[in-house]
């Protein structure tokens, strides 16, 4: 932002010019920084789902998909393709056999949860820094 010179009469209007090409900046910059920030949460669950299942085409199923809704808003959604095994995995969940008897509990492999908080945080620092200018 360049410095300039603002009589008290025309401060007002000079402080609504400025914030309003800060918001248009931001506005026009964060559709960007919202898919950048959701392509590094999919390469960070590829990650961890890589080291925890191996060999699984569940660690190369997730993907993001661009949405635009009604209003106008572009939006990301991370998701995996083998859905079903997200919460199970996630989770864990009972083994039982064909009649129902229960033979224990599979352990939890949290990896959507540190991913989302990445994601979050990136999303977060990027945002800070469009605002900031840099």
């Amino acid at each position: 932002m360049k410095n300039q010179t603002v009589k008290l009469d025309g401060l007002t209007d000079a402080i609504n010019a400025a914030i309003s090409q800060y918001s248009d900046d931001l506005i026009r910059d964060m559709p960007e920084v919202v898919k950048e920030a959701a392509q590094e949460t999919v390469k960070e669950l590829k990650s961890k789902a890589g080291s925890l299942f191996k060999g699984t085409k569940y660690n190369k199923s997730f993907k993001t998909k661009k949405q635009t809704g009604p209003n106008g808003i572009t939006t990301y959604t991370v998701y995996s393709t083998e859905y079903r095994l997200t919460h199970l995995l996630e989770h864990g969940h009972v083994i039982k056999n064909q009649t129902g008897k229960v033979y224990g509990m599979t352990a939890a492999r949290p990896h959507w949860q540190p991913a989302e908080e990445a994601g979050i945080k990136l999303l977060e620092e990027k945002l800070s820094e469009t605002a900031k200018g840099d």
